[in-house]
């Protein structure tokens, strides 16, 4: 009986060593595309109006894609689902600390002049503007459309598109005359692109 007894406590003790190294290798082993699943089904619950859902959901992607070390499109993409869980329920202070702190990450990622830390500047410029704040909304207009025309040029259609989003804002902001000039600036580089 003691010999059966020792074979078991020497299985025991050989699989407790083990199980850590299957956690850690089933920890590893998480796929990018597992926080895309989980981002995926945050974005129907939060299209369904189930906001707790969306916003577990979107918990649960973030914490995959950090421990991943997946920043962009990741994190940042999870943080940005998260703010506007937030901004839905009517949260607009944390609505705005989430996306500046995507906006951080994304900047820590690819560097405060990168045209593709530009690229989430209009989103973050909305939704200053929508909690009444639009000299911060113009900042972030004003920084993306410069930083897009170092990077591509001024006649170039992702500066028209900034163009576009910049004009919008101010047509929102009863500033007709300065839209109307941006609006015309942007059609000029369609049309130069077109011709």
């Amino acid at each position: 009986m003691s010999k059966v007894c020792s074979i078991i406590a020497a299985a025991v003790i050989a699989l407790s060593m083990f199980l850590p190294s299957i956690a850690v290798f089933a920890q590893q082993s998480d796929s990018a595309d597992d926080w895309q699943a989980l981002a995926a089904r945050a974005k129907q619950c939060f299209a369904s109006g189930d906001l707790a859902e969306s916003e577990q959901n979107w918990r649960d992607a973030l914490a995959l894609a950090e421990r991943t070390s997946n920043v962009e499109p990741g994190l940042v993409n999870c943080l940005i689902g998260l703010s506007s869980v937030y901004e839905k329920r009517g949260n607009p202070g944390e609505a705005e600390r989430v996306y500046e702190l995507a906006m951080r990450n994304m900047e820590g990622l690819v560097g405060p002049t990168s045209p593709r830390f530009a690229d989430y500047m209009p989103d973050l410029a909305f939704l200053y503007d929508a909690h009444g704040k639009p000299e911060k909304a113009e900042v972030l207009f004003k920084k993306a459309l410069v930083l897009k025309q170092k990077a591509y040029g001024a006649d170039d259609a992702r500066v028209a598109e900034v163009i576009e989003l910049y004009a919008k804002f101010l047509r929102k902001n009863d500033r007709l005359v300065e839209a109307n000039e941006l609006e015309a600036r942007a059609r000029v580089i369609r049309a130069k692109l077109a011709g």
